[in-house]
């Protein structure tokens, strides 16, 4: 057996040392990571919520809305909600409402392009200590918007509302089984 030289001892050295300082680093940080997200009062304002009333409205009134099939555009929601467990009925049964405005923009100097964007925002029940009252308000809000053509917009808005709806389902989802509540 020959003997090792020693510009090779020196590199088994090296990357022995490289491999303690590696492995003390990684012990060392594990104890700094969070064991769980805590999540905000607005998403933990949608734990155990079981039933919902959804209402799309477009604002303003323009042009470009006027063939919107906003029926259909309900009937996805209620669909996509009640897929991930969400019952969906009428206001008087309801929990909660899902208010969802779409706001759509044009300029004039760019007629064919549409600024869109989608609000939602879960409206319930709450009781304000400070005056004694309950009272129905925004207890969660998102807003996501787009550029899109006339060609184009109903596809992207399609597009854009489902994946809002599932955010917020997915948002709803770690509300219902974080341990902060």
């Amino acid at each position: 057996m020959r003997p090792l030289k020693k510009f090779t001892m020196y590199q088994l050295a090296a990357v022995a040392a490289a491999s303690i300082v590696l492995t003390a680093w990684i012990c060392r940080a594990v104890p700094i990571l969070p064991e769980e997200v805590k999540l905000s009062n607005e998403i933990l304002s949608l734990a155990d919520l079981n039933r919902l009333h959804v209402e799309l409205t477009v604002m303003p009134d323009t042009p470009q809305d006027k063939n919107l099939p906003t029926g259909a555009m309900v009937e996805r929601v209620e669909d996509a909600l009640e897929q991930r467990g969400i019952e969906v009925t009428n206001a008087e049964r309801a929990e909660a409402t899902l208010q969802i405005n779409l706001l759509l923009f044009t300029n004039a100097d760019q007629p064919e392009m549409i600024c869109a964007a989608f609000h939602l925002s879960l409206e319930q029940s709450v009781e304000l200590k400070r005056i004694g009252k309950q009272s129905v308000v925004p207890t969660y809000a998102l807003v996501h918007g787009m550029l899109t053509t006339r060609k184009t917009m109903r596809h992207d808005l399609n597009v854009l509302l489902e994946a809002i709806v599932n955010f917020f389902a997915r948002r709803v989802q770690a509300a219902n089984t974080t341990k902060d509540r």
